[in-house]
């Protein structure tokens, strides 16, 4: 599969918010590195700039630097998980393709055994390859679709590695990350007991 890191701009895009939080349209540059985030999706991308740049916030579409205080990213990133399973870019590929098919921001559940990571919107439902490294060997939460989506098409023109899939539980951020290159950060949806 061909890499196109030309579309990490793209992508970061992706991952930025609305105006209502102007900071939050930014790109977060520090040390080299480059965040960017919604407060529900957090992608990071390691040495992604020259290091000597400094700290700063940079609005890729107005092209003006922004003085307010980032959110601390690092803060909100798991670094301890109840269970680890590894996904291919591949998979993540063809995830991708059955993710556009659902309508902007559509809840997905996502629930994960040793038979792989099942994705449903309560009419569709596909079985796509995990493996298991380490923890709880079934996990469940619920998420938007467009945001895995996200991930995941970041994941596909970014790395040939396997990808560190990490959970929590169904209530705290996962982590998908491939060490010394990015982390990304999903956010699930709280459903409250007894509902779908």
């Amino acid at each position: 599969m061909a890499l196109k890191h030309q579309n990490t701009y793209k992508h970061l895009l992706n991952f930025t918010g609305s105006p209502v939080r102007p900071v939050l349209t930014c790109f977060h540059y520090k040390s080299g590195d480059v965040v960017a985030t919604n407060s529900h999706i957090v992608l990071k991308v390691k040495n992604l700039s020259p290091d000597n740049l400094g700290e700063f916030n940079f609005n890729p579409k107005t092209l003006e630097i922004n003085t307010d205080a980032y959110p601390d990213i690092d803060r909100v990133i798991p670094t301890i998980f109840n269970s680890e399973w590894k996904i291919t870019p591949a998979c993540c590929s063809v995830i991708t393709k059955l993710l556009k098919g659902f309508p902007r921001d559509a809840r997905i559940k996502v629930k994960i055994n040793l038979d792989g990571m099942e994705i449903s919107n309560g009419e569709i439902s596909s079985l796509f390859p995990i493996r298991l490294v380490a923890g709880d060997n079934r996990i469940e939460f619920t998420c938007n679709a467009t945001y895995l989506k996200h991930i995941l098409a970041f994941v596909v023109d970014y790395t040939d590695d396997l990808v560190t899939f990490g959970f929590v539980s169904e209530i705290r951020p996962m982590v998908f990350k491939v060490d010394g290159e990015f982390t990304a950060v999903l956010t699930p949806i709280r459903v409250p007991k007894g509902r779908a």
